[in-house]
C-alpha cells in the first residue's frame, strides 16, 4: 500500500482544486441523475452494546478520484468534517479491483453517475457520484463494523473513539495486519502505531528483509524510521560493496538522511581516502566535501590532505579562492595548519595588504597570525 499523505503541496493544491470542483458538478448532475443519499448522523448511538465506546453508526463525507495512468491505481481522495469542526482528509493510491461495484469502463466513460463500497475490516465507505474520462467526485456515507471494534478490544485495543474507525478503515488496518505484527513480537504497540506502520508500509515481509539484511530485533521507532527514509536491502547491499558494512541501525540512518551513497564513498576512494571511518564520512558529507572542492584543492598544489585537516579546512573555509587570495598577497603555498589557522583568526588578503601599507617590515605568515591575535587590525 503506497500513502500519498507526503505529496507535494502545490500538487495537492491543485488535486483540492480540482476535487472541490468536480464534487459540485456531482452534486449538481446527480440531482437530475441519481439522488445522493443524506447523510446517517444518529452521532450518539453505537452500533453494538457491551462495549464503553460510541462507535457511530454513518459518517458521511465527499470523496474525489483521479485514476493514475502509470500505475492503473486509483487515487482516491476523502474528506469530512469532524466532530471538533476541523477537516479530516485522507488521500490514498488504491488497486481498483478494491472498489465494488465500480469499472474502468465506468470510470473513463464520457460521464455519468456510479455507485460503488469500499469495503474494509473496519466497515464500508457507500459512495454515489459521477465519473468522467477517469475522474470523480461525490459523497460518502462510512458504516463502522461493530465486530471489527470487538475484535479490536479484544487485542487489548478498546475505547477506540469512534471517529478513529474511519481513519483505520481507509487506511486498511486489518484484523489480519494486526495479527502479523503481533505475531512478529509487535504485541503491545498503541494503535496509532500501528496505524503508523501501516501508512508507511512496515509489513512482516519488511522486518523480515531487515533481518536477512542484518538488523535483526528492529523497534518499532527504527523501523518506522527505515522505511520512511527508504533504507531497503539494496541500499544496505549497496553499501556493503563499497566496504561500508556492520554499520548500526542509527548510523545507517545518518548516512541515508544525509544522502551517503556507494558513489559518494567510491569516490573518496579514488581520491585516496580508503577506509574511511563512517563518521568521518558522515562529517565529510555534512559538511559539503565534494569532488570539486578536492580537485580545486589540487589546482592549487594541495593533493591528498589528511582527512582531519581537510575538513578543518572545509569547516573553516581554507578553500581554493581563499589559497588564491592569499598567493595574490605574495604568500605563495602555506602550511596547511597555517591555512585554517588564518581562516579562524582572519589574516585574509584584505589584513596582509593594511599591514603592508603601513610600512610593517616582511612578516611570514606566523607573524600574520600573531598579530591578528593580538589585537592588530
Amino acid at each position: 500500500m503506497k500513502s500519498k499523505m507526503g505529496t507535494g503541496v502545490s500538487a495537492l493544491r491543485t488535486r483540492n482544486l480540482m476535487a472541490v470542483g468536480l464534487v459540485g458538478l456531482a452534486v449538481a448532475l446527480a440531482a437530475a441523475m441519481v439522488p445522493l443519499r443524506a447523510a446517517v448522523a444518529n452521532a450518539g448511538s453505537s452500533i453494538f452494546s457491551g462495549m464503553n465506546t460510541p462507535v457511530q453508526e454513518s459518517m458521511s463525507g465527499s470523496w474525489s478520484a483521479e485514476l493514475q495512468a502509470d500505475s492503473g491505481k486509483l487515487w482516491f481522495s476523502m474528506t469530512r468534517r469532524n466532530s471538533r469542526g476541523g477537516n479530516w482528509q485522507h488521500q490514498n493510491e488504491i488497486m481498483p479491483e478494491q472498489f465494488r461495484g465500480l469499472t474502468r469502463d465506468q470510470m473513463m466513460s464520457g460521464g455519468g453517475p456510479v455507485k460503488f463500497e469500499l469495503v474494509r475490516d473496519a466497515g464500508t465507505f457507500a459512495c454515489e457520484g459521477y465519473f468522467k474520462g477517469g475522474t470523480g467526485a461525490g459523497t460518502f456515507t462510512f458504516t463502522a463494523n461493530a465486530a471489527y471494534a470487538g475484535e479490536l478490544a479484544q487485542r487489548g485495543y478498546a475505547d477506540v473513539p469512534a471517529e478513529k474507525y474511519i481513519s483505520l478503515a481507509m487506511i486498511d488496518v486489518s484484523l489480519a495486519f494486526i495479527d502479523e505484527m503481533r505475531a512478529a513480537g509487535f504485541d503491545k504497540l498503541p494503535l496509532e502505531k500501528i496505524i503508523a506502520f501501516r501508512i508507511h508500509g512496515v509489513s512482516t515481509k519488511f522486518i523480515a528483509a531487515m533481518k536477512t539484511a542484518g538488523y535483526d530485533n528492529l523497534g518499532a521507532e527504527k523501523l518506522l524510521a527505515f522505511r520512511i527514509h527508504g533504507i531497503s536491502p539494496d541500499y544496505i547491499a549497496s553499501l556493503r560493496a563499497v566496504g561500508i558494512e556492520g554499520l548500526d541501525a542509527s548510523k545507517l540512518l545518518a548516512f541515508k538522511i544525509h544522502g551517503i551513497s556507494p558513489e559518494f564513498v567510491a569516490m573518496f576512494k579514488g581520491a585516496g581516502y580508503e577506509g574511511l571511518a563512517a563518521d568521518k564520512l558522515l562529517s565529510f558529507k555534512i559538511h559539503g566535501i565534494s569532488q570539486e572542492f578536492l580537485a580545486d584543492l589540487r589546482t592549487q598544489g594541495y593533493d591528498r590532505i589528511p582527512a582531519s585537516d581537510l575538513l578543518s579546512m572545509r569547516i573553516h573555509g581554507a578553500d581554493g579562492a581563499f589559497i588564491r587570495e592569499i598567493r595574490a598577497a605574495g604568500y605563495d603555498h602555506p602550511e596547511v595548519r597555517q591555512l585554517i589557522s588564518m581562516r579562524i583568526h582572519g589574516v585574509n588578503g584584505a589584513f596582509i595588504e593594511k599591514m603592508k601599507s603601513r610600512g610593517t617590515r616582511a612578516l611570514d605568515i606566523d607573524d600574520l597570525i600573531r598579530l591578528k591575535i593580538h589585537g592588530t587590525d
